[in-house]
């Protein structure tokens, strides 16, 4: 079998899991749509009382779900590899932990892309964020957001090889952390000191920033140029978690416990 047949098969497998698990269904389409919906009126509601807030928040709300979507999917699917025991015949095929890793990017993307147009064309109805108007810097910046989540998602990945089946809940609970720490709906100038030196090196503070620019009609290239770097620096940080994570766990005995 050729490496790419089993990249391909793999991802084939993600997906019948994945149409076949209900609440993996809810969690792409429901949460999503319905937090949308919300914000959307919310920003409706401001909209007519002058402000940009519910705008903003919208927007903001947009790419967090995009962010959430690529990250959760690749480590939920690892999960599940470790929930049913699988990923011991996973790797008995001769799959290398590249391939497999970039089996579940690959996966995380194509379901995140449908998560954007969903998502879009709501924004889209309600008449914020115009998403053909803004076609360009909506795409650099979603661009921005799967270097950022692969990273993540990778990190994820890492530790939970590193340290076991037991660490499975950082899939639902990492990226929650790292947009907490970047400021998603104020300037980082408005956080205390010592939390605006943290939230100059979270993956999505720049990506916010330009969010809220790009709302607003301000200058927003900066920030995405500042995001891109940002992502490239987490998605390099999280090849070489994921390397040392998984060697680590052949070395200790741990991925055979974790598979």
């Amino acid at each position: 079998m050729s490496r790419a047949s089993m990249i391909f098969g793999l991802m084939l497998h993600d997906y019948k899991i994945f149409l076949s698990t209900h609440w993996r269904l809810l969690e792409l389409l429901y949460f999503p749509i319905t937090t949308i919906i919300i914000w959307g009126l919310f920003a409706v509601w401001t909209n007519e009382l002058a402000s940009s807030a519910g705008m903003i928040a919208l927007a903001v709300n947009i790419f967090w779900s995009w962010a959430y979507t690529v990250q959760s999917t690749a480590n939920i699917a690892m999960n599940e590899d470790a929930w049913s025991g699988e990923a011991a015949e996973v790797f008995a095929t001769g799959m290398s932990k590249w391939e497999y890793m970039g089996a579940r990017i690959m996966l995380a993307v194509t379901l995140s892309v449908l998560n954007m147009f969903i998502v879009a064309a709501i924004s889209q109805a309600f008449g914020f964020f115009d998403f053909v108007e803004l076609f360009a810097p909506t795409l650099a910046l979603a661009g921005t957001v799967f270097m950022a989540s692969i990273g993540i998602a990778m990190i994820v990945a890492g530790i939970f090889f590193a340290v076991g089946i037991e660490h499975t809940w950082l899939a639902f609970s990492a990226m929650q952390f790292f947009v907490l720490l970047s400021s998603p709906l104020s300037p980082p100038a408005m956080l205390p000191a010592v939390f605006q030196s943290v939230a100059s090196v979270m993956p999505f503070t720049a990506l916010f920033e330009g969010v809220r620019a790009l709302v607003t009609g301000q200058p927003w290239l900066a920030f995405v140029q500042t995001a891109a770097l940002v992502g490239l620096v987490y998605l390099a940080i999280g090849l070489v978690c994921y390397h040392f994570g998984f060697e680590r766990a052949r070395r200790t005995g741990q991925l055979a416990r974790a598979v």
